[in-house]
C-alpha cells in the first residue's frame, strides 16, 4: 500500500502542481492569508539556513533569499514541483545558493550540513509515515534549531455545509490512511487526518519541544471562498480554525 499510495500522490502532484503554484506560501502559513503576522516564527533569516519540506513551486525559498538566507535546501515528491520550484529560483540555483531533492519526505536526504531551521506549509500532513519524517528532520537540525510547520487543521474537513448550517460528517478520532477519488485527477489521494494529541505526542517523541500551537482566524477571502458551499468558505473558517501552526525547537538527537 505504501508503494501505491507514494506513486498515486506523486501522479496527482505532477498534475496539478501548476494550479497551486506559488499558493501557500511564505509570508503566509495557511488558507485564507493567515500567518503573516508570525512570519518571525522562523526567527533571524539573514545568514541562516533553511530546509523546506514540500517546497512545492520555490516561492517560500524564493522568499527567504530574498530575506538574506544563507542556503536553502527544498524537498518535494513531484518533479513537475521541482520543476517549477528550478524556475523560481534560477539564480540562486546557479549560484549555489539554492539545492533542489526530488524525493518522497520519508527518503532520508543527503544533506551536506545540518541546518538552522526546518518548516513545511500545508505539506508535512501528506506523508504517508509520521515516525520516518520526524526522525529525518531531527537528523537535518542542528541542537537548539527550529521546525515550524502548518497544515489543515484537524476538525476542518470533518465538517461541512449541509442545508443551511455546518455539521460534523466525520470522527475527529478516525487517523486512518484514506483514498480520495477524483483529488485533482482521476488517481485521487491518499491522506490520513490526524488528531493534534497525535502531532504534539509525535513531536516529543522524535526530539522536539512544542514552543506554540496557534489555529489563527482567517485574514482574507477571494470572491469564490464567499461561498459557504465551497470547501474552503469563509463562512466555515470564521466558526472553526482552517490552518493550525506548529513551532518547535530539537533538543535532542536520535
Amino acid at each position: 500500500m505504501s508503494d501505491k499510495a507514494t506513486n498515486t500522490n506523486k501522479n496527482t502532484w505532477d498534475t496539478v502542481a501548476p494550479k497551486y503554484a506559488g499558493r501557500q506560501a511564505l509570508p503566509e502559513w495557511g488558507v485564507f492569508g493567515v500567518g503573516q503576522d508570525n512570519v518571525d516564527l522562523l526567527g533571524e533569516i539573514e545568514g541562516k539556513t533553511f530546509l523546506e519540506i514540500a517546497c512545492g513551486s520555490g516561492h517560500s525559498i524564493h522568499y527567504l533569499i530574498q530575506r538574506g538566507a544563507s542556503k536553502v535546501y527544498g524537498l518535494d515528491i513531484s518533479h513537475t514541483q521541482i520543476e517549477l520550484a528550478a524556475q523560481t529560483n534560477a539564480e540562486a540555483i546557479q549560484s549555489g545558493a539554492v539545492v533542489l531533492y526530488e524525493r518522497p519526505m520519508e527518503d532520508l536526504i543527503p544533506l551536506p550540513e545540518l541546518v538552522d531551521t526546518v518548516f513545511s506549509i500545508y505539506g508535512l500532513g501528506w506523508t504517508l509515515d509520521l515516525d520516518k519524517v520526524l526522525r529525518n528532520i531531527n537528523t537535518y537540525l542542528k541542537i537548539g534549531g527550529k521546525f515550524v510547520w502548518s497544515w489543515e487543521h484537524p476538525i476542518f474537513p470533518a465538517t461541512e455545509y449541509q442545508d443551511g448550517q455546518f455539521v460534523i460528517t466525520q470522527s475527529y478520532h478516525e487517523e486512518e490512511l484514506k483514498k480520495e477519488d477524483n483529488w485533482g485527477t482521476e488517481e485521487g489521494r491518499y491522506i490520513a487526518n490526524r488528531k493534534i494529541s497525535t502531532w504534539y505526542n509525535s513531536l516529543r517523541k522524535y526530539g522536539f519541544d512544542v514552543i506554540s500551537i496557534l489555529e489563527p482566524e482567517p485574514q482574507k477571502a477571494t470572491e469564490q471562498e464567499q461561498n459557504p458551499e465551497r470547501y474552503y468558505s469563509i463562512q466555515k473558517a470564521n466558526l472553526m480554525p482552517a490552518t493550525i501552526i506548529f513551532e518547535c525547537k530539537k533538543i535532542t538527537s536520535l
